[in-house]
């Protein structure tokens, strides 16, 4: 059995679930470049929110404050976080 994968930001595949579906070195790899690719969309996404969060404060004519943005990233996934723990 594979042990879990680190990916170059910290987080990992899982490794059992990687034995289960026998996925080819080529797979793994395109996993782990999909992750890269999705942290950089997600990041510029955030940023992106972040700009607006702070344009909206200065429409209603407060201090900017991101600790008082209105939105957080939460993307639930249900199926994958099923696969993911068994």
């Amino acid at each position: 059995m594979i042990n879990n994968l680190e990916l170059n930001d910290g987080t990992f595949l899982n490794g059992r679930l990687v034995t289960k579906m026998e996925l080819s070195l080529e797979q793994i790899q395109r996993l782990k470049e999909l992750h890269r690719e999705k942290d950089i969309v997600m990041q510029d996404a955030h940023e992106q929110i972040k700009q607006i969060e702070f344009e909206m404060q200065r429409v209603w004519g407060f201090a900017e404050d991101d600790r008082l943005h209105t939105h957080r990233f939460r993307v639930p996934c249900p199926e994958i976080k099923e696969l993911d723990n068994e």
